[in-house]
């Protein structure tokens, strides 16, 4: 399958004697636009147009200012480098990505290394900002040494189809891009338990934007409840223990800082005891998992009461309690019988506190046999 393209405060970095990349200014405009003439004039035909592009880049809906930067020495502007958004194409899909140009240095300052400087500095904003990756049409000898790979490795080619050295991508994305920038909502699709795990334990080293941590999320949610309850439904016969081990995805999530509901954590904490026959772990997950921190309990009114859909969350976690009523002690009883009357009384949910009614009746049955010595 063949994809096109379609393009339309102060940082400090110090280098050689006192570089400072920074974000340009109003004030900035004409001294820029004055080395960037100087920089193209005559360089490719006569004269050159590529400061007035520039112009029409700070105009245009499409610029990208929050990672394009010019470069100062002493008070001097001696480079520059504007952003835009571009398109990967693929059929009737348009996934965003960036693309730069012009990139200029003053002349009496070549050799240097301030474009690199320049290309170092924006490559990894553009990563920070959760920017897929960069597509460029340049010289294929210089831009390598950034990370930039021909760009038919990933079968992209220019709005008429045609491909050449020039056109160059670098993935800023590349472990979770699916090999080519544009695939992140088919990545998406087809996660497994698997690539959730390592996504976890990789979270504060990556780059998404917004939209796509929320869907990642999302869609972590959704996997672990459903193979949790895939697992349920087909072991429910024995009933003495999950036979999936979910202690690396348990061990991740305690690491990580991924914002994974507080429910789905406790969740795969109380399975992994369960996993282990720990009735005391099991309620301990179960305590967490419902009386909360203030923080906790803020977001939970502000979002609405606990995330638990009555058919997965609920026949997961009954099959969870199930297990904690049929092997659970006189101390263990009372204790998850405390937890379960605070719930009820901070709890407005009908659905969910009928849930928890429910449970109860069976454990004071239980704590009366037991004390009666029944059982």
């Amino acid at each position: 399958m063949v994809r096109k393209i379609e393009a339309c405060g102060v940082e400090k970095d110090t280098m050689i004697n006192n570089l400072i990349i920074r974000q340009e200014t109003e004030e900035d405009y004409k001294k820029t636009e004055l080395m960037i003439m100087r920089s193209f004039w005559n360089k490719y035909w006569p004269g050159c147009t590529e400061h007035l592009l520039t112009r029409i880049i700070r105009d245009s809906q499409d610029y990208i200012p929050e990672i394009s930067r010019i470069a100062e020495i002493d008070g001097q502007i001696v480079g520059a480098i504007y952003y835009t958004k571009a398109w990967i194409v693929d059929g009737n899909s348009r996934h965003e990505i960036a693309t730069f140009g012009p990139l200029a240095v003053e002349p009496t300052w070549e050799g240097n290394d301030i474009g690199g400087a320049l290309m170092r500095e924006t490559i990894k904003l553009a990563q920070k900002q959760g920017i897929a990756g960069i597509v460029i049409i340049g010289e294929p000898y210089y831009y390598p040494r950034f990370g930039f790979e021909r760009a038919s490795k990933y079968k992209i080619t220019d709005a008429r189809g045609k491909s050449f050295d020039e056109i160059m991508v670098l993935p800023l994305n590349e472990r979770y891009s699916g090999g080519n920038l544009s695939d992140f909502v088919e990545y998406i699709t087809h996660m497994n338990t698997k690539t959730i795990v390592d996504i976890i334990e990789n979270w504060d080293k990556l780059s998404f934007t917004e939209e796509q941590a929320d869907k990642i999320v999302e869609k972590i949610d959704h996997v672990c409840k459903m193979d949790l309850f895939q697992v349920i439904m087909k072991e429910r016969e024995d009933g003495k223990g999950p036979i999936m081990d979910c202690s690396s995805l348990q061990t991740a999530l305690r690491k990580s800082g991924i914002p994974v509901s507080n429910v789905r954590r406790q969740t795969i904490e109380m399975w992994q005891y369960w996993q282990v026959k720990d009735i005391t772990g099991m309620i301990g997950a179960f305590e967490n998992m419902f009386v909360e921190s203030e923080a906790a309990q803020k977001e939970k009114a502000d979002n609405g009461v606990l995330d638990l859909e009555t058919i997965f969350d609920g026949g997961i976690l009954g099959s969870m309690v199930n297990y904690i009523l049929e092997e659970s002690n006189l101390e263990q009883c009372t204790k998850i019988l405390d937890i379960m009357n605070l719930v009820v009384e901070k709890n407005d949910n009908s659905t969910f506190v009928d849930m928890i009614a429910k449970w109860k009746d069976n454990f004071e049955g239980k704590k009366m046999m037991i004390e009666m010595g029944e059982e």
